[in-house]
Parts: structure tokens; C-alpha cells; sequence
């Protein structure tokens, strides 16, 4: 088991942000899909350029402040 505070900053964001929109049941307005699959979709965006750890956490989280 990984402690927690050697884990990757990406691993981090990934569980933090489903853990948040889960916490609310939130989902997608019109399609009723669980509203993390957008910002995992994004992420796989991020993926096909050239991107930091950084960058990819803030896909993960980027609507978490606002949604949750």
C-alpha cells in the first residue's frame, strides 16, 4: 500500500475529484452519466500533447470547485 503522501500529484487528483462529484451524485445534465467521466475525458485530451503531472491533476479537478 502506498502512503499517501508518496503518491503521484495525478493519482491524487483523480481520487479527490470522483470522491467530491460522487459525495453530490452528481451527473451529466442530459445524459445522466456520472459527471466524472468529463473531466476523465479531458484528461485523456491532455494526454495526446505534450503535459505535465500538473496539468493533467488540474483536468481532473477542474470543475470541482465550482460543482461541488
Amino acid at each position: 500500500v502506498m502512503e499517501y503522501k508518496k503518491m503521484n500529484i495525478v493519482f491524487k487528483a483523480e481520487k479527490f475529484a470522483t470522491r467530491k462529484h460522487a459525495e453530490i451524485n452528481h451527473v451529466r445534465k442530459y445524459t445522466g452519466e456520472p459527471y466524472i467521466n468529463h473531466p476523465k475525458e479531458v484528461v485523456e485530451i491532455i494526454k495526446t500533447v505534450d503535459h505535465t503531472d500538473e496539468m493533467l491533476a488540474a483536468a481532473w479537478l477542474h470543475d470541482t470547485v465550482e460543482d461541488t
